[in-house]
């Protein structure tokens, strides 16, 4: 794990640009261990990296508003999901940071828990709380809390929330919001692949390693889980392959929704 993190941060040791058009939504996208900043997913292709040097914000610039040790330095795997717009998630290792709009997004640990609360602009520092020693029934309380839960179903979702924490992987939880509205759990390894993404309409656990390393190679982002449907960004080379499992491709986006 110590070596996993070293490399990490030194592949995230980066500036990161950001478009300053009116109107105009972002994606991020990591690549070789750089963070690019472009225009809407669905309009440009994801071997096209769109850059504004003009605007260019310098690592020092984020460190200073968002905090030491605490962005650049641990950040190592963006999660994009489309609403009514392009939203970009950035993970670190205190968390799920919506860099768009107001958001709370929890992490999950072995070890720790780390709620992330006012999450208000990219450039304004965000009060991280990290402690290492809440328990899984105090982190419970917040997590029902913060997301409304039933009371009905706390045992149900405390049960889910249980089977999350194990000593062989590490294991990132986050619950995405699409219109206010919690719709789907996804759950990583410590490499950032995705290892289950849970439908909260449905119920439906969809599971990464059904279809191979080839999702973590080609889909580089989860954009949206509606009803049955999740979509993913995708590599436009990879057609035919996709085309084969039985996939379609719209706008270099690839929705699927059986269970994998």
């Amino acid at each position: 794990m110590k070596n996993l993190v070293e490399e990490l941060d030194i592949q995230c040791r980066i500036n990161l640009w950001r478009r300053r058009k009116k109107n105009q939504n972002f994606y991020f996208e990591r690549r070789n261990g750089l963070i690019f900043a472009g225009p809407e997913l669905s309009h440009v292709p994801l071997d096209t990296i769109v850059c504004d040097n003009d605007n260019a914000i310098q690592q020092s610039e984020i460190t200073k508003a968002l905090g030491e040790e605490k962005f650049c330095s641990r950040l190592f795997y963006f999660i994009v999901y489309s609403g009514q717009e392009t939203i970009a998630l950035a993970l670190d290792r205190a968390g799920w940071v919506n860099i768009r709009e107001s958001s709370i997004m929890f992490r999950t640990d072995p070890a720790s828990f780390s709620p992330i609360f006012n999450c208000k602009s990219p450039l304004e520092r965000y009060d991280f709380i990290d402690n290492h020693d809440i328990d899984l029934d105090k982190w419970c309380e917040v997590f029902f809390d913060a997301y409304d839960i039933k009371e009905s179903s706390r045992i149900h979702w405390k049960k889910r929330l249980e089977c999350d924490f194990d000593d062989t992987t590490w294991k990132f939880l986050a619950l995405i919001n699409k219109n206010k509205e919690y719709v789907g759990i996804v759950s990583l390894f410590e490499d950032g692949k995705i290892s289950t993404i849970t439908n909260l309409a449905t119920r439906r656990k969809y599971w990464r390693k059904g279809i191979g390393t080839w999702l973590s190679e080609h889909a580089l982002n989860i954009l949206s889980i509606n009803n049955n449907y999740i979509t993913i960004s995708c590599n436009p080379n990879s057609r035919e392959l996709y085309e084969k499992l039985g996939f379609s491709i719209r706008s270099k986006i690839t929705y699927f929704a059986r269970s994998l």
